[in-house]
């Protein structure tokens, strides 16, 4: 499924970005030649993609995008876009033909305190405002990117370029069979190897480390698509080609019961439910 963005664009500008999310989405055939030097205006659309079969939210909170066009490793313009009920309109900029650049996208809800950053290329994670006991509050935290490189050439001049953003995060969420869930319950996750800044030109994670996450269940909210009371739920940002280990604690009074579970791989974009078997 799909959010389809319109974006307003607050700051007059004189560059264009055509951008396509993929792995390899530079334009290098030419169709015919370009002169060097000349500009063109080049359009585009923006989509923010989301799994509903997977995931617990579907992107509404998001209401703020961040945008960096690169030149040469170089940051030469920084805007920012409104997101208004879910829609933006489609904008157009001017830029150089021929010209290869980098144009980045991070969107989420603005002002949320779970992100920081001064470049998009070291945006830094903070758990503990991530996380919140009110769990509908834990969709304002969602958040999705996009990155591309790409050429100014006739196929991008005369067609445009649609990119899609999508969520470098995994959302764990952890509950337990109503019968078992009693008032005064509190819980946490306890994250191994879970990483605390993310590169948005690179899409890549870094900086592994531990956090523990706390909780304080109200036992009215289940298990998005299941019956269980939940106990936990958090994003998680995935460090690639590494084994995440998770260990849920859960507190009634003086008893605390653990368990910890080994991951070998998280992937973005996708919820993992950890359900009791009891």
């Amino acid at each position: 499924m799909k959010i389809w963005l319109t974006y307003t664009l607050r700051t007059a500008v004189t560059f264009i970005m055509a951008v396509l999310l993929a792995t390899s989405c530079s334009q290098d055939n030419f169709d015919e030649p370009i002169a060097e030097g000349e500009t063109a205006i080049v359009s585009f659309n923006s989509t923010i993609e989301y799994q509903t079969e997977t995931r617990a939210w579907d992107a509404s909170n998001v209401d703020k995008l961040y945008f960096e066009l690169y030149l040469d490793d170089k940051i030469i313009e920084r805007l920012e876009f409104d997101v208004v009920d879910g829609n933006v309109n489609n904008f157009q900029i001017e830029l150089l033909k021929n010209m290869t650049y980098t144009a980045v996208f991070w969107a989420q809800k603005e002002g949320c305190s779970a992100y920081t950053f001064t470049n998009l290329n070291n945006i830094s994670i903070n758990y503990d405002s991530a996380t919140c006991s009110d769990f509908a509050e834990v969709g304002e935290k969602d958040a999705f990117h996009a990155a591309c490189t790409f050429t100014v050439n006739t196929t991008t001049i005369n067609e445009g370029v649609d990119v899609r953003l999508t969520r470098p995060f995994a959302l764990v969420t952890v509950g337990v069979n109503p019968s078992n869930f009693t008032s005064g319950t509190t819980s946490s996750i306890i994250l191994n190897k879970v990483a605390t800044s993310f590169n948005a030109v690179t899409g890549t994670a870094s900086n592994g480390d531990v956090k523990t996450l706390n909780f304080a269940p109200d036992g009215t909210t289940t298990v998005p698509g299941k019956s269980q009371t939940m106990l936990a739920m958090a994003y998680i940002l995935p460090l690639k080609n590494s084994a995440t280990d998770i260990t849920i604690r859960k507190t009634v009074g003086s008893q605390t019961e653990e368990k910890t579970l080994t991951i070998n791989k998280i992937e973005a974009n996708k919820r993992y439910n950890i359900l009791s078997a009891e």
